[in-house]
């Protein structure tokens, strides 16, 4: 069985199996070669990206990722506003601490090697990292493959399980048996994934890494929503969530009440916010089961857009329920209160949340100085515009 904790992994966009695999890759390579007592040997390293990895890298960060993990980076913990200037330093030329403590030359032309027409048979994410003396001779060198959600293989546990658990006391592999349990012990899903969870773990430890989860959840729609600008790579995608967050407060200010606007605001906002490099929430979506096998979804948008009650102990049954559900979380949608306790707009009063307070209120002096009370010429409130600026004729959600 999954834990809840091996779907829903904190990290930075904008991709799990692009992203935060090769990072880990990276920072497992540097951990092997400190364990073996090699760093102080080491005096060039190269990293060879396969398939997938070497044809989309660039556009997804993987070599960031790979290179920051080599530096003993971790997804969970990185500063997302450092890996491009970190980046781009090496490609100048700049020394690779290896390790976080042993300085090795790196030639980025020479180190760091796209084979994007080469696909090794185990999988489409693979890339190898490779140590070297200064006559080239190789100390050690490892092969990962970056299955998804985050998590990485190598060739001698590629065909290990996906989690390392006992048996907890509701085990299941459908639905079917997970409902089987609730009818049978009269227990929720939530009840049922937390017992499990706490079979593994403290239910201290499960209510603090609970918490962690939400609370970048909320910091990512945060800043998406106040972040304006053009989104990074050569198409000049400007960000489009500020501007929709202005015109739903707008209409919330007319009277509107149309709730289904906000989790559409919360999509744009995250996955601008996970296409910028990110921190970010991985969760199943869409995809195909985290990423490749498992599913992108605080990336993609979908995981922010969950049960948000008031109530600390609701939000975390929320996120227990959502796991329960066949492995693949369907995670809710509903208001999100407009209080600062929350964090995040919704339904309600007071004030938006830090940054972005006097969107309301200067939208709300315009329709004063319109003059129109949000009512068109035939005496109804009209429907929500969403449409940007500049793109006559585009539908409510472009």
């Amino acid at each position: 069985m999954l834990s809840v904790f091996d779907l829903f992994k904190i990290g930075i966009g904008p991709s799990s199996s692009h992203t935060m695999g090769p990072m880990l890759a990276g920072r497992s390579f540097a951990g092997e070669l400190a364990a073996l007592g090699l760093l102080g040997a080491v005096a060039r390293l190269q990293v060879d990206l396969f398939g997938s990895l070497a044809l989309t890298g660039r556009g997804h960060g993987t070599d960031a990722a790979v290179l920051a993990g080599l530096e003993l980076e971790d997804p969970e913990h990185v500063d997302p506003a450092r890996l491009p200037a970190r980046a781009a330093a090496l490609r100048q030329g700049a020394d690779l601490m290896l390790a976080g403590v042993q300085a090795v030359p790196f030639v980025y032309g020479r180190d760091l090697l796209e084979h994007k027409g080469l696909f090794l048979p185990r999988h489409a994410n693979a890339l190898t990292l490779t140590a070297l003396t200064a006559d080239g001779t190789v100390l050690h060198a490892r092969t990962y493959y970056s299955i998804g959600g985050g998590a990485i293989r190598t060739d001698a546990g590629f065909d290990s399980p996906d989690e390392d658990y006992p048996a907890p006391p509701y085990a299941y592999d459908t639905a079917a048996q997970l409902f089987a349990h609730c009818t049978a012990h009269k227990l929720s899903v939530a009840q049922v994934v937390r017992a499990n969870e706490e079979f593994w773990r403290s239910g201290e430890e499960v209510n603090a890494r609970l918490d962690a989860i939400m609370t970048v959840m909320q910091e990512a729609v945060e800043r998406g929503c106040c972040t304006d600008g053009v989104l990074p790579g050569g198409y000049r995608v400007r960000r489009r969530a500020p501007n929709l967050l202005r015109k739903v407060s707008a209409l919330q200010a007319a009277g509107r009440r149309d709730l289904s606007l906000w989790p559409m605001l919360y999509a744009f906002a995250v996955a601008e916010e996970n296409a910028s490099g990110g921190r970010v929430v991985t969760a199943p979506t869409n995809g195909k089961g985290v990423d490749q096998r498992r599913g992108r979804g605080g990336a993609g948008g979908a995981a922010v857009l969950q049960k948000f009650l008031s109530a600390r102990d609701r939000r975390r049954r929320a996120r227990l329920s959502a796991h329960g559900r066949g492995h693949w979380p369907v995670l809710q949608v509903q208001r999100l209160h407009l209080r600062r306790a929350g964090g995040l707009p919704g339904r309600g009063g007071g004030g938006l949340f830090h940054g972005c307070r006097g969107l309301l209120r200067r939208h709300r002096r315009q329709r004063q100085a319109g003059g129109s009370g949000g009512r068109n010429r035939h005496g109804t409130q009209p429907g929500p515009d969403l449409r940007p600026r500049g793109r006559p004729g585009a539908d409510t959600l472009h």
